[in-house]
């Protein structure tokens, strides 16, 4: 896992982009505008290639994932990222008492993926419901300053995904037809 302990000073450049991102992440309710996001001045402080966001039910099981991505991903793919690497990464988050997990690629289910790097956080104790997130595909090993963006932009990425419509049976929600067609990266 990652520590947290020692004081992190932040830069006029990160403090910009901490603000911008803070101000924009406020009102996120739809996961096209929470795609956009993370693809912003989320994305100068956390870069990353996939961002799996997942919601846990009471009993702290996967109910749902959602998967935010850069590049262009085939079905094989995503059905392993939403049904092998998301729980795995879960339980390893939990197993890390729900503090932020700095993951390496000598983990099974990151290597599974190809990338190296991945940073895991989120808003529930273990066996409880929330939500958790982890950024796949980070360009270089997390550290410290990383931890500590997402403990402050974490609030905003469950707001946000907990404000997204869920599927009924009546097809409405997030898995239903858009009112314009996604384009290839926000599938």
């Amino acid at each position: 896992g990652a520590g947290a302990g020692s004081m992190t000073i932040l830069d006029k450049l990160e403090q910009e982009y901490l603000l911008r991102t803070i101000e924009s992440g406020v009102g996120l309710t739809e996961r096209r505008q929470l795609f956009l996001w993370t693809q912003g001045a989320f994305q100068a402080l956390l870069p990353h290639e996939i961002m799996l966001c997942v919601t846990l039910d009471a009993t702290g099981a996967v109910d749902h994932v959602e998967c935010l991505h850069r590049a262009v991903l085939d079905r094989a793919a995503l059905a392993q990222l939403k049904g092998h690497v998301a729980p795995a990464l879960v339980t390893r988050w939990q197993a890390e008492r729900a503090m932020p997990t700095v993951i390496d690629g000598n983990d099974a289910a990151l290597r599974a993926t190809g990338m190296d790097h991945a940073l895991v956080h989120g808003s529930a104790q273990p066996g409880t419901a929330g939500t958790v997130f982890a950024l796949l595909g980070m360009p270089s090993r997390p550290d410290a300053r990383h931890v500590y963006f997402l403990q402050l932009l974490l609030p905003y990425l469950h707001l946000g995904l907990l404000r997204m419509p869920v599927a009924t049976s009546a097809g409405q929600g997030a898995d239903s037809a858009p009112v314009r067609p996604l384009s290839g990266r926000e599938l």
